[in-house]
């Protein structure tokens, strides 16, 4: 259902409802078919995507229905991923071109702050540390 969503904004009319769009009502009546047709629903109730909740409280079909007449869709929300879609990210060129995606390179941060404290890697651990990861060993 990903399709473009600008309907979403677009058609909501902001004086109590009374002005929606045809095309507005029409698709916001699929969204809300959509999403208590999908197993993302609990109890008969989803996460209301109305500009009040933001996805923050669960409503029945008749709440939500009354939700986004009232307030319209909350900002950005493009991608229904309370309601059934997964999030697809679009890798840029530059990460495309970049051989190093993905690698975890903290510890040469931290090799590289070293000096900064008078550290070196050979030293041994101070007390500080030693109980820092006793501690934690033992949770």
């Amino acid at each position: 259902m990903a399709d473009d969503r600008r309907w979403m904004y677009d058609g909501f009319d902001n004086s109590g409802g009374k002005a929606h769009s045809a095309e507005w009502r029409k698709k916001t009546q699929a969204f809300i078919d959509h999403a208590f047709a999908g197993k993302t629903h609990y109890l008969d109730r989803v996460r209301c995507p109305c500009n009040k909740h933001n996805n923050g409280k669960f409503r029945t079909k008749e709440e939500l229905t009354k939700d986004l007449v009232s307030y319209g869709f909350m900002p950005h929300y493009e991608t229904w991923s309370f309601h059934g879609e997964k999030e697809t990210r679009v890798e840029t060129e530059e990460e495309a071109d970049d051989d190093s995606a993905g690698v975890d390179r903290m510890d040469e941060m931290l090799e590289a702050l070293q000096p900064e404290f008078g550290l070196n890697s050979e030293d041994p651990p101070t007390k500080e540390v030693e109980e820092f990861f006793k501690l934690l060993q033992a949770s």
